[in-house]
């Protein structure tokens, strides 16, 4: 019985494909106008997702203001909680969709679990009344921006995975680059945090400030890490 239920399954998937691959794999990537809706949507999270990326090194330069900055990344936070609604609930309706269900459905959480962490970066530096943040932490931020200027870019080409395979690629190894620095900086920072700092209070706040940046960061390796998938699947 179970067999049998496997053969149904596998069938239809099999279909799926076929419908996918007509005309040799084109009409997977050039969808129909009512198909586009899934990579309209992501474009508008890759967005949300570049401009609260933007606001944390702003939070970092300007920790008078941080109540301001903070109401900003957290409307942002609140729209992109509604695309990810609208994602999901178009993958319910859907029966072919332009990738693997699996893969959008995975995509969609992470971009807003980063969203997610950003906001809670810029909050735990507001609720914990931070003072002046060290340096490597301006600098950790930055490259928290770089990632989410790559995921738009990312988001931008995905449409066409087969025609854009290489810059998806290119753009995966920026993030994993800035991962890498992300790591060194932080071991940097948390060790300028112990020498420099005289306030233990300061020195807790801004080591589990620091920890959630660096994490930041492991988030969004795991979101190229799926985009790498995505092209090894479709190239």
């Amino acid at each position: 019985m179970s067999d049998l239920i496997v053969s149904k399954k596998d069938k239809c998937y099999s279909n799926e494909c076929k419908i996918k691959k007509k005309n040799g794999g084109a009409s997977m990537f050039r969808l129909k106008p009512k198909e586009n809706k899934f990579f309209v949507l992501f474009s508008k999270s890759s967005h949300i997702t570049h401009e609260i990326s933007k606001c944390l090194p702003t939070a970092i330069s300007n920790i008078d203001d941080l109540e301001k900055i903070l109401s900003q990344a957290s409307k942002l936070e609140k729209e992109a909680d509604a695309i990810n609604d609208k994602i999901i609930d178009e993958l319910k309706k859907t029966f072919i969709t332009p990738l693997d269900r699996e893969d959008l459905f995975a995509l969609a959480n992470m971009l807003d679990d980063y969203v997610d962490q950003v906001q809670e970066i810029i909050e735990r530096m507001y609720v914990y009344q931070a003072k002046q943040p060290i340096d490597l932490a301006n600098d950790l931020a930055k490259l928290i921006e770089s990632v989410g200027s790559s995921i738009v870019t990312i988001f931008d080409l995905i449409e066409n995975v087969q025609a854009n395979q290489q810059e998806l690629l290119d753009e995966v190894r920026k993030i994993v680059t800035w991962e890498n620095q992300g790591d060194k900086l932080y071991r940097k920072g948390m060790a300028q945090l112990f020498s420099e700092c005289k306030d233990p209070i300061e020195i807790i706040k801004w080591k589990e400030i620091l920890e959630h940046m660096e994490d930041c960061l492991d988030h969004g390796e795991k979101i190229g890490d799926i985009i790498r998938g995505v092209v090894m699947k479709y190239a």
